[in-house]
């Protein structure tokens, strides 16, 4: 594949940025809570996070446009940076909140820039390999970032350092690598009607799918640390959800081919409904 070559570093940029951003979902669950903070005031941080993001993915196209990729990569990581160390200079709800708004925003950009920079740089016949192996990296990188949190601790102010640093040198790949700035991507045009209109289902399913996601990757530190776990523990349960996830993709695709999805989205449904009450029965018998 002569094309990866150029996309080495920002597959490079990609995992440590990647990483920082997967350990500071956990970290927050967790370091929140240790901070007296409620499940309710844990869960709006997700909230927002989510909500900064959708606002991240409608505006980053005008700021390639504006100012080019590696500028307008390089401006979003700095503001994510400096507020994931703000994150731990002001510990109060409300400016968590903001943070994590501002936070959404950022990797929202951050994550479109890379990923419409990989698919611009990638030949037509390897295009599939190239993005199989962004999600690879993708997962890899969020999945070991987590044992960080108990090797450096979730209190204090080094875990913060740390992912403050994940994300400041995601930035060196980046700018030392290829100089070519592509062309930036279609305006964003969010119509929730006519996507309502071509698939009720499947826009039912996305947003079913990104609720009980957000809520996993938001609140499940802290289900996990109230039922007794360790903070090993934590991130093994945080990390071996997000594994799952990440192998169970081609055998569902590969049925999806093959049968009606409808039928492969209803099985896969009770499957995850009969997962979360075992957990729920498990966690009251333990």
């Amino acid at each position: 594949m002569s094309s990866m070559r150029p996309l080495i570093p920002l597959l490079i940029a990609a995992g440590i940025l990647l990483g920082g951003n997967g350990l500071q979902s956990t970290l927050i669950a967790l370091r929140g809570a240790q901070e007296g903070f409620s499940a309710s005031t844990i869960g709006l941080m997700g909230t927002f996070y989510f909500a900064g993001f959708l606002l991240g993915c409608l505006a980053v196209t005008h700021i390639m446009k504006a100012v080019g990729h590696v500028r307008a990569f390089s401006a979003l990581a700095a503001i994510a940076s400096a507020g994931t160390l703000l994150l731990v200079l002001v510990v109060d709800p409300v400016m968590w909140c903001a943070l994590r708004l501002a936070g959404g925003f950022c990797f929202a950009g951050l994550f479109t820039i890379m990923e419409a920079w990989l698919n611009s740089g990638a030949a037509n016949k390897d295009r599939a390999r190239v993005l199989a192996i962004y999600r690879m990296v993708d997962i890899g990188s969020v999945t070991g970032a987590q044992f960080l949190i108990p090797i450096v601790g979730a209190s204090g102010f080094a875990i913060f350092a740390v992912m403050s640093i994940m994300i400041t040198l995601s930035l060196v790949p980046v700018s030392l690598g290829d100089r070519s700035n592509p062309t930036p991507p279609e305006d964003v045009k969010l119509d929730l009607a006519r996507v309502w209109r071509i698939s009720p289902l499947g826009c039912f399913g996305c947003i079913a799918v990104g609720v009980t996601n957000s809520a996993f990757r938001t609140l499940s530190p802290v289900y996990a640390e109230q039922i007794g776990m360790s903070v090993t523990d934590v991130v093994t349960f945080v990390s071996v959800g997000i594994f799952g996830g990440a192998i169970i993709q081609y055998p569902l695709g590969y049925l999806s081919d093959r049968w009606d999805r409808r039928s492969v989205l209803l099985i896969t449904t009770c499957c995850a409904l009969l997962a979360s009450l075992a957990l729920v029965f498990w966690a009251r018998n333990d």
